[in-house]
């Protein structure tokens, strides 16, 4: 399916929600928070018009989570989680969040495939509170949990992805806490 997205001084570009248009690129080498976010504001180039989400999700990454996601006040994802994988009474089930995007690319509507990147967005980064990251100097500590995950979690690089010891925020209690300080 092509859209018409229009572009720069009024030029008019093809944007295409076919997951072919991805295919040369290879997420295991991206940042997959940026990753994520391309994604949601592609959609959102195509299907204007606001959206709020809102994602919860309880438990550390060890426990049996719950995740649910809501858009506009409408729940539209409500799952348990084991590690990564998915127990759900939807398609979803059974499903793991690190290699659910070719299935998910060809079975799901455009709505729910949005969905899914906000969802697992959620769920990547919940996954990180229970940890001090504090006490992680570089990448390559972990490297063996998380190898070849995303750019940083490759072999060649992770022993230099140095943490910014300190930058870790614990002042965030709600939604309006999240960019305060940040302009």
């Amino acid at each position: 399916m092509n859209h018409q997205v229009g572009g720069s001084q009024g030029a008019t570009q093809k944007c295409s929600s076919d997951p072919n248009i991805f295919a040369e690129i290879d997420g295991k080498q991206q940042c997959t928070h940026q990753y994520d976010l391309l994604m949601v504001a592609l959609s959102q180039a195509l299907r204007p018009g606001r959206r709020e989400y809102v994602a919860k999700v309880i438990g550390a990454m060890y426990e049996y989570r719950h995740a649910q996601l809501w858009l506009n006040d409408e729940q539209l994802l409500d799952w348990r989680l084991r590690g990564t994988r998915i127990d759900s009474d939807d398609a979803f089930n059974g499903k793991d969040l690190r290699s659910i995007f070719p299935w998910a690319e060809e079975a799901l509507d455009d709505k729910t495939l949005e969905a899914l990147y906000v969802q697992r967005r959620a769920v990547m980064v919940a996954a990180s509170k229970g940890i001090d990251l504090d006490q992680i100097r570089d990448a390559g500590q972990v490297l063996k949990a998380r190898s070849g995950a995303c750019f940083v979690f490759q072999p060649e690089r992770a022993a230099s992805a140095v943490r910014m010891i300190g930058s870790t925020r614990d002042d965030v209690h709600g939604p309006g806490d999240l960019l305060v300080g940040w302009g």
